[in-house]
């Protein structure tokens, strides 16, 4: 197997420790079991992003958590859903029978959200900052509803890409975990990855 798979496959399992600690303080928030698998996870720079955003099947548009980490160990995580699994979500979460698909979303809705990728980008990151072994200092979220993605991320930055199946109930909701580093911290993360002992 080659390095760079075998980086990715460390990196993998990192992303879903962070995203196990986030389910099971989900499970508690909302006293319902909830169910995050990540079966996918890449690591690509500004242009290979470009391609895969381009790849998607999302053409209705994404709603977006946003959150900037500052510190030693910089950079921006988000969580995002197409906007109908976004409201799937939301309908589930607050236990809404609702089939038709509006486009809107109200201030408890985006609060809503904004809450589930908060806690998921919060987990993940402090998951990888552990292994680091540097601090990272997470901003507030914001969320908002965009047409595309790569414009949210600068060229010279590189991105983890965690392609998530996140589960309610009975719902079975698509979405995406970004991590957005420059190149100096995801060789950081990369070093750290090939002569830590601690995995």
């Amino acid at each position: 197997m080659e390095k760079f798979e075998i980086y990715k496959e460390i990196i993998a399992e990192l992303i879903n420790t962070g995203i196990g600690k986030a389910a099971s303080i989900l499970n508690q928030m909302l006293n319902e079991e909830i169910e995050i698998n990540l079966p996918t996870v890449r690591i690509l720079d500004h242009e290979q992003f470009m391609e895969w955003e381009q790849n998607l099947n999302y053409k209705e548009g994404f709603v977006v958590v946003n959150q900037d980490f500052g510190g030693e160990f910089s950079g921006q995580g988000m969580v995002y859903f197409p906007l109908t699994n976004g409201k799937t979500l939301i309908n589930t979460l607050m236990d809404l029978n609702d089939d038709t698909f509006d486009d809107s979303f109200s201030a408890i809705d985006l609060d809503a959200i904004g809450e589930v990728g908060n806690t998921i980008i919060n987990s993940v990151q402090g998951t990888i900052s552990d292994m680091v072994m540097v601090e990272s200092k997470l901003g507030l979220p914001t969320v908002t509803v965009k047409d595309e993605l790569v414009s949210m991320i600068d060229h010279g930055q590189m991105c983890l890409v965690g392609e998530t199946i996140f589960r309610a109930k009975s719902a079975c909701i698509e979405g995406v975990v970004l991590l957005v580093y420059s190149y100096e911290n995801m060789e950081l993360i990369l070093r750290n990855v090939e002569f830590g002992d601690d995995f």
